[in-house]
């Protein structure tokens, strides 16, 4: 009988020994930003992270950072996942505005109603900067030569050459007109097409598929065409649903076959946004292309 007595104990003792830990143990919360500096459009991770928890936290208050992020930049987060004595819940996130701030802290609704405060996090979006899409021809060789009297005859030719740039310039300024300087110095400001074609290299440049972060492909491209579409017909993409755009499409005229191009994207995008559903065999290249086709019908060639 007191064999059994003390067996009891000692079971009781270890299965207790975890939980008495999680309670000496700090509650602490923290994010964990996968990559720093992020170029404006692009998605990123947040990792966040609760210590000192036994139980699985509940939500999380985003309002403090919506000065800076919207409800939508917010795109999708994970379930919470057990990793030794911490709590990890990935949250996929865009900006599109560059940024170099310091977030505040959030509030997590941890177990039996507690609140949770993360510290603060340093948030740096840089604009997108664009690969030149032209290859420079090498640089050639250059040879040490001794100098000539053949240098100093060239030399002085480019002098004399500048010289008379300068002195035509200064006496024929003052029949140039004032607005044709002007009209040089106007930016060049891209259109709505141009803007899109721009996020659409910049997402193929990404290679989302060959990493198997096929979800965050869809989601950002999925945000690209209803970007698209709100701003160039004035209608709320970003707010509705596949088939409403469908309906508003056909409400400003559009030509059926671009509408079910649209709507094929869209459609494959839900599916592996909401049920999981990936069609393996899918050349997603291929997929921007007919995006940017549907948006430049006139040109043939391939455009990613």
């Amino acid at each position: 009988m007191w064999k059994s007595c003390v067996t009891v104990i000692r079971v009781i003792i270890i299965i207790s020994c975890p939980f008495f830990y999680l309670q000496a143990q700090d509650t602490k919360a923290f994010f964990i930003i996968d990559q720093q500096p992020i170029n404006a459009g692009d998605t990123f991770i947040l990792n966040l992270h609760v210590t000192g928890v036994i139980d699985t936290p509940s939500e999380i208050d985003f309002s403090p950072w919506g000065k800076w992020l919207f409800q939508e930049d917010i795109l999708s987060k994970s379930g919470w996942e057990k990793k030794g004595n911490q709590w990890v819940q990935r949250i996929a996130a865009i900006a599109f505005d560059s940024l170099d701030v310091v977030l505040p802290s959030l509030e997590i609704i941890g177990p039996n109603k507690q609140i949770i405060q993360t510290s603060p996090i340093q948030l740096n979006v840089v604009p997108m900067v664009l690969k030149p899409e032209t290859v420079l021809e090498a640089p050639r060789e250059i040879r040490k030569e001794l100098f000539s009297w053949s240098d100093g005859l060239i030399v002085l030719l480019v002098f004399a050459t500048l010289g008379g740039v300068i002195w035509f310039l200064l006496h024929r300024r003052k029949k140039i007109p004032m607005e044709v300087v002007h009209e040089h110095l106007r930016p060049i400001v891209p259109s709505i097409e141009e803007e899109t074609m721009i996020r659409l290299h910049a997402l193929a440049e990404q290679n989302l598929w060959e990493k198997g972060e096929i979800k965050t492909f869809y989601i950002e491209l999925s945000q690209i065409i209803k970007g698209y579409l709100e701003r160039k017909y004035e209608i709320p993409a970003l707010e509705s649903t596949t088939q409403e755009i469908e309906v508003l499409l056909r409400g400003v005229q559009m030509e059926e076959g671009f509408i079910q191009q649209y709507k094929v994207a869209l459609s494959e995008a839900d599916l592996a946004k909401y049920a999981q559903v990936i069609n393996s065999t899918r050349d997603y290249r291929q997929l921007l292309n007919d995006v940017g086709r549907t948006i430049f019908p006139t040109l043939n060639k391939e455009l990613l």
